[in-house]
């Protein structure tokens, strides 16, 4: 069609330009492209053929007429642009987009586009979907969307390996139902994790053997081996063992020819991986120090804070004393938290090892009254705060109103909880300061804690430091550090519902024996001995600083700032921090 429009002397983008101002002409060029008695049933096609043609270079006209191209003054720029404008004038007036072809109406006019985000930027089409489809059961409609996304995955991985899955698949009713069965009971993202790292695996298979499926143990040593050169990290090689045993599971492999149970493959595979534990970029996440839990605590209490910053205090307190991931917390709907007699006690519903397919369906949560370090109602408080912007969902963590004084209904991603971790570490805590206490029984005068005017982060890179998982850390560190039994640090975190209410009970005891282990050493330990060995996580701190080139000054002041125990080592005293 281009080809017969250049044939008729239209070349360029200014010639078509020109037929929005002449609707005869429009007409005349088709009739004449279009002279055969038998291609005149083709007049409507080609009528919204050259409609799409007109609007193409009305889009090319704005494009160049836009404020990134308006040093362009050659003919071309300066009559496109002159007749689009035109156009759109006739448009506007004739009171419709469509008045040559209602059919391409669509095609000029663009979909409205979301509203700002609270930053000024065009937030993402996920985002904007988030917005309007949030609800009851948001969540788990959207989990239910990308498990069966990454099924359909699994079910292309063992139609190409040719495993015995997909024959007897195929001696069913319904093979394609079959084979989606392959999941296991597999989360969404665990089915994701396995899918990944099979396509990296079968990438490289391809390129050096020309095969799709490993068929003996020496090609998967042969990858770990190039993987560990770049070097990768471990995770990279026990994800692979993962992988593999997932997928020769699903595709119902003989226990005879099964590669991931060959004992001389795993053997050389675990060692292939110890030997990259040292050269991780990673390490274990710090854990928060007390400072920074005292400040935490201040924030949740500051009515004269914003509300969100105070309520993502609060939730990351909770995520600190009851030793959860940030998914455990995604599965934790506001409908089953309590604040009773004994705390704060919550239910998780769908996590890595919970759930309605799972063989525990649901486990529980308890944080005791006494969990305190500096603000004694800092549990109530924030509770408070995130039932008067409750709404009805079967997540917790929503992302913030653009005033940070509310809540939207869209579920908050990973991403989106670091990033307000970061906001509020960075603009919202403060340098705590003891200030004189009135003495309730005429003794002595006590001191309290309060926030003083100054950022506890004066490194923004410091903000850096601290990941989401270093508030799972915490509570077991410390609980290590002050000589707890194994048996109760082994059990922080995994939340058992497993061996009855006596179980239960006997679990819930020890939890908070441990945090009022921790609470007690804290309270008492202000400017004395480190008993829980933040000196370590410090000096890591000192170390990344000084790695990112923070200057010397400012390490020793940010390091000056978040200690607690004791006194700073010499040359890293920072601000006075007692009133």
């Amino acid at each position: 069609f281009r080809e017969a429009l250049v044939a008729n002397g239209i070349s360029d983008v200014t010639a078509l330009a020109n037929l929005v101002e002449d609707l005869s002409e429009v007409d005349r060029v088709v009739g004449h492209l279009l002279t055969d008695e038998q291609d005149a049933c083709k007049r409507g096609e080609a009528h919204v053929w050259l409609e799409i043609l007109i609007t193409e270079a009305a889009v090319r006209a704005e494009v160049l007429d836009g404020p990134t191209a308006r040093a362009s003054n050659s003919p071309l720029a300066l009559g496109a642009a002159a007749q689009a404008r035109s156009r759109k004038r006739r448009l506007e007036e004739a009171g419709t987009a469509a008045t040559l072809v209602p059919e391409v109406a669509s095609l000029r006019a663009p979909p409205p586009r979301p509203p700002p985000s609270a930053t000024g930027r065009w937030v993402t089409h996920r985002k904007a979907q988030a917005v309007e489809d949030e609800g009851p059961g948001a969540r788990k409609a959207r989990l239910a969307q990308q498990k069966e996304k990454w099924l359909g995955y699994v079910v292309d991985i063992l139609r190409e390996s040719g495993w015995p899955a997909v024959e007897r698949a195929n001696r069913t009713l319904d093979p394609a139902r079959t084979l989606k069965r392959s999941g296991h009971g597999r989360r969404s993202r665990t089915l994701e994790n396995m899918v990944r790292h099979w396509w990296a695996f079968r990438k490289w298979l391809l390129g050096v053997h020309d095969v799709a499926v490993p068929d003996s143990a020496e090609m998967i040593l042969d990858y770990a081996e190039t993987r560990a050169e770049e070097p990768c990290a471990p995770s990279a090689i026990s994800g692979l063992r993962s992988a593999l045993k997932f997928m020769e599971n699903a595709g119902g492999v003989p226990p005879s020819a099964r590669l991931h149970e060959d004992g001389w493959l795993i053997g050389k595979l675990l060692d292939v991986q110890k030997g990259l534990v040292g050269r991780a970029a990673l390490g274990q996440a710090p854990r928060l120090l007390a400072m920074i839990l005292v400040s935490l605590e201040l924030c949740v209490v500051n009515a004269e804070e914003d509300d969100y910053p105070r309520m993502f205090a609060w939730y990351r307190l909770v995520r600190y004393w009851g030793v959860l991931r940030f998914d455990d917390t995604a599965a934790m709907p506001p409908g089953r938290l309590e604040l009773g007699a004994c705390g704060l006690r919550a239910v998780l519903e769908q996590t890595k090892i919970t759930g309605t397919d799972k063989r525990v369906q649901t486990l529980f949560v308890t944080i005791a009254w006494d969990a305190w370090v500096a603000a004694p109602g800092w549990l109530k408080a924030g509770f408070d705060l995130w039932a008067n912007h409750s709404f009805e969902r079967d997540y917790f963590l929503a992302l913030p109103a653009p005033d940070l004084n509310g809540l939207r209904r869209a579920e908050a991603e990973y991403k989106d909880s670091a990033a307000q971790g970061r906001r509020l570490f960075a603009k919202h805590l403060m340098v705590p300061i003891r200030v004189p206490a009135p003495s309730t029984d005429g003794g002595p005068s006590a001191t309290r804690w309060k926030n003083s005017s100054s950022p506890l982060f004066v490194s923004r890179r410091a903000v850096q430091f601290w990941r989401e998982h270093g508030d799972r850390a915490g509570l077991p560190s410390a609980a290590a550090a002050l000589q707890a039994p194994r048996e109760w640090i082994d059990s922080l975190g995994a939340w058992s519902a497993e061996g009855g209410e006596t179980y239960v009970r006997v679990r819930r005891a020890r939890v908070e024996r441990m945090q009022a282990m921790l609470v007690d050493t804290i309270r008492r330990g202000f400017a004395a001995d480190d008993v829980l060995a933040e000196y370590e996580t410090l000096d890591e701190l000192a170390r990344f600083l000084e790695a990112k080139g923070v200057p010397l000054e400012e390490v020793q002041e940010q390091v000056g700032l978040l200690t607690y125990f004791g006194s700073c080592p010499v040359g890293l005293q920072g601000r006075a921090i007692l009133a």
